[in-house]
């Protein structure tokens, strides 16, 4: 059941003042809302990572926040994860691969079920966002799921977007085809 709109607004004034527990609280019920709101901050940053499954989105994020963090910024990442179509469940397990997640209080990582939303992102994952940034997080991440040529709508959401895919996806007639390809802002093989 989600909170009151009233304890939302406790919980970032407590996220805000470095409690991880209320952070973390308040993005499990922003997760589970579809209608609370968080303010829009005056600045904010986002990186969409996206590509097929198995493809290094976790370890190359892993590696972006120890760079990020070795440079003095902090860093929150929002790990999607798919759910599954038979059981409703999630395996929320990107941040082993993140290699940098282990940073201490300048890396923040939360798991997320990507639930039953097209292209597997919640409409919640703005005020999620919101919040973060609101709380001081300089750098935020979004690692979608898995996805294929025609699930962009992480482009839609992040200020800049990443594609990472391998080097066997296909020849240069794959390439030329249009689709999230053709958003990227940076594609990393």
């Amino acid at each position: 059941m989600a909170l009151e709109l009233s304890n939302i607004s406790e919980l970032l004034e407590l996220a805000k003042s470095g409690d991880r527990r209320s952070l973390s609280r308040l993005l499990s019920e922003l997760a589970e809302s579809d209608k609370t709101t968080v303010p829009r901050p005056d600045s904010i940053w986002t990186l969409g990572v996206t590509g097929p499954p198995g493809s290094g989105k976790s370890t190359l994020i892993g590696r972006l926040a120890k760079h990020w963090v070795e440079r003095g910024e902090s860093v929150a990442i929002l790990a999607l994860d798919p759910t599954s179509p038979i059981s409703g469940g999630s395996f929320l397990a990107d941040r082993i691969r993140m290699e940098g997640s282990d940073l201490g209080e300048r890396v923040f990582v939360r798991s997320i079920a990507s639930g039953n939303n097209p292209g597997g992102i919640s409409p919640q994952i703005w005020p999620m966002c919101y919040s973060l940034a609101l709380c001081g997080w300089s750098r935020i991440v979004i690692e979608t799921v898995g996805t294929g040529q025609s699930e962009y709508r992480i482009a839609a959401l992040a200020d800049r977007l990443l594609l990472v895919d391998g080097p066997d996806r296909g020849d240069i007639i794959q390439a030329e085809k249009a689709g999230i390809i053709e958003l990227a802002d940076i594609i990393a093989v």
